[in-house]
């Protein structure tokens, strides 16, 4: 079972890159995947952290690509939010990653610092104490996510 969980998560991951990078291949292999992290600092207080992942080339693919490490995770699960939707303070429930599948986000964290989230972006929601953070959707569209928890 958890085979089948781990090949439905590299798919839906698989498939959301793609909807998001529908311009022309790129001619060298990506070293790097982006992400943000929100994480819970000594203060009590919600940061952001931009994570620059390395990606080492795999040579004995049939067409080079670039991997990551492995995250052990779990299931799936898609969120689906209305527009003008406002989660006030809270903290994640546990650690995940969150990928914009439609729509927009807005997350705030400690001081008032707020980073915008659209289709493709991916959040490492890692502040599982603390304050926490808002989180909102903005825009015209309903927000749907797919979340990812990660050990």
């Amino acid at each position: 079972m958890r085979t089948w969980r781990a090949a439905a998560l590299a798919l839906a991951a698989a498939a959301l890159l793609a909807a998001h990078h529908e311009a022309a291949k790129p001619a060298a292999v990506p070293d790097t995947a982006e992400y943000l992290r929100v994480y819970s600092g000594d203060d009590g207080e919600s940061h952001f952290e931009r994570v620059k992942l390395p990606l080492a080339v795999d040579a004995a693919a049939e067409e080079p690509l670039g991997l990551s490490t492995v995250f052990q995770g779990g299931e799936v699960r898609f969120i689906g939010a209305p527009t003008a939707w406002d989660y006030t303070w809270h903290v994640a429930p546990r650690r995940q990653f969150v990928i914009v599948v439609r729509g927009a986000m807005e997350v705030e964290v400690a001081g008032g610092r707020v980073e915008t989230f659209r289709p493709g972006d991916v959040l490492l929601a890692d502040d599982t104490t603390g304050r926490g953070h808002i989180t909102r959707s903005v825009g015209d569209d309903p927000l749907l996510l797919a979340v990812v928890p990660v050990e």
